[in-house]
């Protein structure tokens, strides 16, 4: 089970600390509980405020506890494998993580700067001699290897192909 919301230690990077009144109140696996003292921002900038607002909780033992759902609530996409974790906001990378084999718990790296680029822009160009609409059609057809006619219109009619020159949904069918 993931944490509901991010839940911070003190020495955490955060920003903008603010007195929690009342604070929230957190059951331990124990059935002990504790209670939050402040609430903070996670010091991720480039996130949306809401994506970032956390509670500050000076007796959690086991560290902060990061919250995938509500990233990804506000925008983010978080890529999992078996040993790695990737979390992204607008194609940027905006954290990583390990997933640690004695813990069994994931560690996630919060950056000193501003996010990188997750993906670069790629092209592909191919050179065909004259086609007419007709060839060119075929060709991209071919070059997707070749989708069912209306997977594919849609496809089109939803902005995928738009590098695709003279490429409407209208001239394939």
């Amino acid at each position: 089970m993931g944490a509901t919301g991010h839940f911070v230690i003190t020495d955490a990077p955060f920003t903008n600390k603010r007195a929690a009144i009342p604070g929230i109140t957190a059951q331990l696996p124990d059935g002990g509980t504790i209670q939050s003292t402040h609430t903070c921002s996670l010091a991720l900038p480039f996130l949306p405020a809401a994506a970032r607002e956390a509670h500050i909780f000076p007796f959690l033992a086991s560290g902060s506890l990061i919250s995938i759902g509500l990233l990804c609530n506000h925008g983010c996409t978080a890529l999992f494998n078996a040993s790695t974790i990737t979390i992204k906001y607008k194609d940027c990378i905006v954290l990583t993580s390990t997933w640690l084999l004695i813990t069994r718990l994931w560690n996630l790296n919060v950056p000193a700067d501003t996010p990188k680029i997750a993906s670069t822009t790629s092209t592909a160009n191919a050179v065909i001699y004259n086609p007419n609409l007709a060839e060119r059609i075929a060709f991209y057809h071919a070059s997707m290897f070749s989708p069912a006619l209306s997977t594919w219109c849609a496809a089109i009619d939803a902005g995928h192909f738009t590098s695709w020159p003279k490429l409407m949904s209208a001239q394939v069918l």
